[in-house]
């Protein structure tokens, strides 16, 4: 707690976590294993005696052995091994702190928005949403103090507000909705004015309402205060996306944006590397079955032998003469010094007259194979049961054909 109170000087969240090491032990082994118990985040803190009061209920709860989960009565509790405690910086607080630059408050003569800004009382979001909702705006102090006192939960009507973060505007924004049809919800949007060198001012959107909202309130944020935006269209001339800079001529093409921008996420790409003569000759693709691949292994260790199959490393499948003409096909597994092919004839891709007994007529296997076989004219014919079945024989009796 002392290192938050040196290092922290911002409302934060906490992120408290915890580990423990339990002991397995049978009749046949024993081993440790360690097991994490994540908490959920604390609370919003503004006061670092809120965190100190957090810590020690989890600790006093952790100690109690609240968080112990132990897979079976086989484990039992050895002791605690780690304890992880991180500190969640959150963004600039909306707070009233004095007037405006005399570039913005210019901007206010045109009634295009209300700075809002002769108060130092951290209520100035509150005050722009009374003016929002209908107050004039030498008269919405009791509306702003009212709607802070139920939103902070207080016994008494503040005359110092505790101060909004900009990520608990989805929480204003509950508080404002509950009870509402939905047509009549509440969405806040955020712009950050940013004056260049040259004096032209930059609006950055640091934040947009969910799209199905249409009742949009918009504020401006500058130098920790809010101030309430009538017609953004009237301020501003460039408008610009916080998350990838991008700029625009007017606001709806930056919200507009905002519904498909990014917003700093990375898009992972996972490009496949060209394969060498080597790896196309001992590693090809093929669509090979694990049953297929484990029953060669075992009869490959039954006999002593090795048998090259689609996974075996050593060149992949072997094509034999199919008998029509100099054709070839490919047989799951094959020896050459004993001269034996093995053929894996799986009841579902083989039609098994002992697992599909009936309706062998009808087309039921029409998602395999990529719908069915293909005829001498090159057209796919969808195949039933009986169809593959046949297939399965004739390519054992040109197997036995060539003496294997």
């Amino acid at each position: 707690m002392t290192n938050i109170e040196e290092r922290v000087n911002v409302a934060y969240y906490l992120r408290y976590s915890y580990s423990y090491l339990l002991l397995y032990s049978s009749e046949e082994k024993m081993y440790v294993q360690e097991f994490w118990t994540n908490v959920r985040d604390a609370p919003f803190i503004r006061e670092n005696h809120e965190a100190a009061e957090y810590l020690e209920d989890q600790e006093r709860q952790r100690l109690e052995l609240a968080g112990i989960q132990r897979p079976s009565t086989k484990w039992s509790f050895l002791r605690f091994h780690k304890v992880d405690v991180k500190v969640i910086l959150t963004r600039s607080l909306l707070l009233g702190s004095g007037p405006l630059p005399e570039w913005l408050r210019n901007l206010a003569h045109g009634r295009a928005m209300v700075t809002l800004d002769s108060h130092n009382d951290n209520l100035c979001l509150w005050r722009c949403i009374a003016v929002y909702q209908g107050s004039r705006v030498d008269r919405c102090e009791r509306a702003a103090k009212e709607m802070a006192k139920g939103f902070y939960k207080l016994a008494e009507t503040p005359s110092y507000g505790p101060g909004t973060a900009l990520d608990e505007l989805d929480q204003v924004e509950k508080f404002l909705n509950k009870g509402l049809p939905v047509s009549d919800w509440i969405g806040i949007r955020v712009y950050f004015p940013q004056r260049d060198k040259d004096g032209t001012i930059v609006w950055i959107m640091g934040r947009s309402p969910s799209s199905f909202i249409k009742n949009i309130m918009t504020i401006g944020l500058h130098s920790e205060h809010a101030f309430l935006i009538k017609d953004i269209k009237k301020l501003g001339k460039i408008y610009q996306c916080a998350h990838c800079s991008q700029q625009f001529t007017q606001a709806c093409s930056l919200q507009r944006h905002d519904q498909t921008c990014k917003k700093g996420e990375t898009t992972k790409v996972f490009t496949q590397l060209p394969t060498t003569a080597y790896q196309k000759a001992m590693y090809p693709k093929n669509t090979a079955s694990i049953q297929s691949m484990l029953w060669l292994e075992q009869e490959a260790k039954r006999r002593g032998i090795h048998i090259h199959h689609a996974r075996c490393g050593h060149g992949g499948e072997r094509w034999l003469p199919n008998g029509r003409g100099n054709n070839k096909s490919p047989v799951d597994g094959y020896n050459r010094e004993t001269r034996t092919a093995f053929q894996y004839h799986d009841c579902r891709f083989h039609g098994c007259p002992k697992c599909f007994p009936h309706m062998r007529d009808q087309i039921l296997l029409n998602f395999f194979f990529g719908g069915g076989r293909v005829c001498d004219a090159g057209r796919v014919v969808p195949s039933n049961c009986k169809t593959y079945s046949l297939s399965a024989q004739a390519r054992l009796q040109s197997c036995r054909g060539l003496g294997m």
